[in-house]
């Protein structure tokens, strides 16, 4: 299974603590960095898995971010090929998520109960 890792360079941190704890499952971790120009799922809609969007206070003020997510909502999410996860960086709560992407599976980045979702999903 793949797992692809949505965030902005601020967030680097938490995404490497992502990766590396969903590296001890075994899973195949592909990590997109949020930068203008660059859109996540512009390779091609063949892909499979989960994505895992970090949202921050930062990744907030960004209009990539709603884009992103919209984008795979509507690309491969309907048909069950791609599944959505939001990780919320401290200090971020799902009222400050745009109202169209509330709806989706969402973890505090403390709780660390992501990799288990995933897993049993």
């Amino acid at each position: 299974m793949s797992v692809y890792i949505s965030c902005f360079d601020i967030d680097g941190d938490s995404c490497e603590e992502i990766e590396k704890e969903l590296q001890k499952h075994h899973m195949n971790i592909i990590r997109h960095e949020n930068t203008p120009g660059r859109f996540l799922l512009s390779d091609g809609d063949n892909r499979e898995g989960w994505i895992i969007v970090i949202v921050s206070k930062e990744s907030l003020k960004s209009e990539l971010l709603s884009f992103n997510l919209i984008k795979c909502l509507t690309a491969d999410g309907d048909d069950g090929i791609l599944r959505i996860l939001l990780v919320l960086r401290s200090g971020v709560n799902i009222s400050e998520v745009p109202r169209c992407i509330r709806w989706v599976t969402v973890f505090s980045e403390d709780e660390k109960s992501y990799k288990n979702w995933i897993e049993n999903q």
